[in-house]
């Protein structure tokens, strides 16, 4: 991570939870970065980082979930329980298309 204190962009890593900046760590282990090429911070940050809320990545990415099945675990306050119960399934179906680096303050964070 300290490479990217040296970048525009890729300095938005620095600011994510511990756990998702040693993700990124390990998903970085043994790559040489080039400085301008890709997979730099300043390319991952704008073209491959993306962190999802809850809503978006269970209906509109994986859809797991429809609208109403979302909104019903909503207003019953169980979709973390939900999630905590189906949290294997989810990690695959975002590992299909995805590479998971975790799931931090309610949020899904991942590389495209």
């Amino acid at each position: 991570m300290d490479i990217c204190s040296d970048y525009l962009y890729g300095k938005g890593f620095l600011s994510l939870p511990e756990s998702i900046q040693d993700a990124v760590d390990e998903y970085f282990d043994g790559w040489e970065v080039e400085q301008y090429g890709n997979g730099n911070p300043d390319d991952m940050w704008v073209n491959h980082y993306v962190s999802y809320d809850s809503k978006e990545l269970l209906i509109d990415t994986i859809n797991m979930l429809s609208s109403q099945e979302y909104q019903e675990l909503l207003e019953e306050e169980r979709l973390e329980e939900w999630i905590e119960a189906n949290r294997e399934e989810i990690e695959e179906r975002i590992n299909d298309s995805y590479s998971f680096l975790g799931y931090a303050d309610k949020e899904w964070h991942v590389f495209v």
